[in-house]
């Protein structure tokens, strides 16, 4: 029952993530920056030894820690829309964290790791019926939720 509930909240917020940025990048913002621009400057201004990266893909912007890059998609790295300057500080937030040591990050970072590691490696059955001999899984290896039939 919590993986369902768990698995509708992410729908739910996705769904208004896509939607808010569809919304918000054709609005100009009033900073005539692209969000790689504003995201380069405030890292300089606070001597972050931060690289910014163009990344393909919609909403696929994220900050690596490993060696300390912003990735921006289009939305966020050729913009000067709300939503792409948005989306870029909000990746600068967690490099940010990241060099804080902020405690909550780290602990982010741990459940992120062993989520990782859990859907590469382990098989959750998620829901058996074995009178209708309906199984539902998450394949390891991926975060794609599949059903097979098969009499048992």
């Amino acid at each position: 029952f919590c993986v369902l509930v768990a698995f509708i909240i992410s729908i739910v917020a996705q769904s208004l993530v896509n939607s808010r940025v569809s919304k918000y990048s054709n609005v100009p913002s009033s900073i005539n920056m692209t969000g790689r621009e504003l995201a380069q400057k405030i890292a300089e201004e606070n001597f972050m030894g931060l690289s910014i990266k163009h990344c393909k893909g919609n909403l696929t912007d994220h900050y690596n820690p490993k060696d300390k890059s912003l990735n921006l998609s289009d939305v966020s790295y050729n913009s000067n829309s709300i939503a792409g300057q948005a989306i870029a500080l909000h990746e600068l937030g967690h490099a940010m964290q990241d060099e804080e040591s902020y405690f909550p990050y780290k602990v982010r970072q741990a459940v992120v790791k062993i989520s990782g590691f859990s859907s590469k490696y382990v098989l959750f059955p998620v829901y058996t019926d074995s009178a209708s001999g309906t199984t539902t899984t998450v394949p390891s290896g991926t975060s794609a939720v599949t059903t097979t039939f098969s009499r048992v």
